[in-house]
């Protein structure tokens, strides 16, 4: 299954949902207070067992995604799912550090690598 919305592309087997921003407009605030929710309903209204979240494109993130994607990771947990990143810039990735979401998502350099299943 594969839909589209004004944030992200996702595509969803049974195993795994890939989500792949659309580039540099998802870290604009007014996109980006919307994206938490657009993703915790992914979430809430498929079943997988693991969530790809696809970076590519974002030169950088900003708190608000962030949440998103902690808020995301937290009810990804609640359903015993995994969380991964993968293609995350230089600067999405010092950010990651940083804050030390890194710890609860792991960040991978490879798409396969972020789809393969433990």
């Amino acid at each position: 299954m594969k839909f589209e919305t004004d944030r992200f592309i996702c595509e969803i087997n049974k195993q795994v949902a890939h989500v792949r921003f659309k580039g540099p407009q998802v870290v604009e605030y007014s996109q980006a207070s919307c994206l938490g929710p657009e993703l915790r309903r992914v979430v809430s209204s498929y079943e997988f067992r693991r969530l790809v979240l696809d970076c590519e494109g974002l030169p950088f993130v900003t708190s608000t995604v962030l949440e998103g994607f902690i808020a995301v990771y937290l009810r990804c947990r609640k359903l015993e799912r995994s969380v991964r990143i993968v293609h995350a810039e230089p600067l999405v990735r010092d950010m990651l550090r940083r804050t030390q979401i890194d710890l609860l998502m792991p960040v991978q350099e490879r798409l396969d690598e972020a789809l393969k299943l433990d």
